[in-house]
């Protein structure tokens, strides 16, 4: 599908520049844990994050969940990080953020969510996943975002925070549905965006299926 990417919208890769892109991912990150068909479809936190550190090269970024809107129903859209309250896993990825999260923030409220906008990825053999997420400059970290720690639940485009784009509050009466109910607990989930859902439940960062795509907005 190619989708043209007007200013102050979203839109997905087209062809062309696609190409470009993938491209270049697999000239700058050989090692690293991407979809197995990533060129034709799929996603996961790891290939945005490569992804949003090569657009800017082309006048893109990767979009916001405060960007996000129901225009691409069919497809699933990675654009954050979820770390939740617990801290009991070992996880050198979700470490790793937390260190540099404590140079902005000593004493973080939890939890936090991460625009995927907001990392890019830096190789690293000595990893399991062979890489890791990297804060950008002067991140919009949502600390202390209590609304996904909540039961799964519905909300209305109105209720949803304009900065974060996570909703501020369930609405019973809203179109939109936030699942956060997670199968197996973990410390550091994803956060995904399909259709008219926002969901922090999934916690394998590397799977993939082939309707994922790459969300994106033209540079300021």
């Amino acid at each position: 599908m190619k989708s043209k990417v007007e200013t102050n919208k979203p839109g997905i890769l087209d062809k062309d520049l696609k190409e470009k892109v993938f491209r270049d991912l697999n000239k700058n990150y050989k090692n690293c844990n991407f979809p197995n068909s990533f060129e034709y479809g799929g996603s996961n936190p790891f290939l945005i994050a490569a992804a949003n550190k090569i657009l800017p090269d082309y006048g893109y970024r990767i979009a916001r969940l405060s960007e996000s809107i129901d225009i691409f129903p069919d497809y699933y859209f990675d654009l954050g990080l979820v770390l939740k309250n617990n801290f009991n896993e070992k996880n050198y990825l979700l470490e790793n953020i937390i260190k540099q999260i404590k140079k902005i923030d000593k004493n973080p409220e939890f939890p936090i969510k991460i625009d995927l906008a907001d990392l890019i990825l830096i190789n690293d053999t000595k990893t399991v996943q062979n890489c890791y997420f990297k804060l950008k400059d002067n991140p919009l970290i949502a600390f202390g975002s209590s609304i996904l720690n909540s039961r799964n639940g519905h909300f209305s485009n109105e209720d949803r925070n304009k900065e974060t784009g996570l909703p501020k509050q369930l609405n019973p009466r809203g179109n939109w549905t936030l699942f956060n109910k997670q199968k197996k607990l973990s410390d550091l989930s994803r956060i995904i965006v399909k259709g008219l859902s926002i969901n922090s439940s999934f916690t394998d960062l590397a799977y993939s299926y082939s309707a994922g795509r790459i969300l994106i907005m033209k540079n300021d």
